[in-house]
């Protein structure tokens, strides 16, 4: 096995320090980038789109101070640690206008069709009792949204019910991302 000289691994490390320090400028100097680092949606890169929000399936970004003045779930949510108000919540819409929804204990019933891997969490891993969000045949409205996490663990409409057009901030497409549970 031939072994690289001394000077082109120095020259190749430089390049490849140089890449990242290249990509982490990039990606903290441009507004629209939205890094991901919570197990709820893949932990990746994201970026804002000029995509009119919003259809099932889009990925958004949720305002969690303005979701925290209408629900008192999310506040409870911030409090016990599971979101942060300093972060806002990025999650998949899975309920729009028109559609019936269920949120009990079961999961989230979509137009009769029970989501997979949404039933929710009665307690944390702390054993304190998680409040959730409880509709019996809720038809959405206009501008009314369910949103879930990939994740079965991810704190989303389960817990804290509709979203309004208001509290979401854009919608995003994955650039570069991990699927992580």
């Amino acid at each position: 096995m031939k072994l690289l000289p001394k000077s082109k691994i120095s020259k190749f490390f430089s390049i490849i320090i140089f890449l990242i320090i290249t990509v982490q400028l990039w990606l903290n100097l441009d507004p629209n980038v939205v890094i991901n680092s919570t197990s709820s949606m893949p932990v990746g890169i994201y970026y804002r789109t000029d995509h009119n929000c919003c259809s099932k399936d889009d990925i958004v970004l949720i305002d969690t101070r303005k979701l925290m003045q209408t629900s008192e779930e999310c506040r409870q949510g911030v409090i016990n640690g599971y979101i942060s108000e300093e972060y806002n919540l990025l999650k998949r819409i899975v309920g729009v206008k028109g559609d019936i929804v269920i949120l009990n204990n079961l999961g989230i019933t979509i137009n009769n069709s029970l989501l997979r891997n949404s039933k929710p969490l009665t307690h944390d891993s702390q054993n304190r009792t998680v409040m959730h969000n409880n509709l019996e045949n809720r038809m959405l409205l206009d501008r009314e949204y369910i949103v879930k996490g990939d994740s079965s663990k991810s704190f989303d409409s389960r817990y804290f019910g509709i979203v309004k057009q208001d509290e979401i901030i854009t919608t995003v497409k994955p650039i570069f991302t991990l699927n992580v549970e």
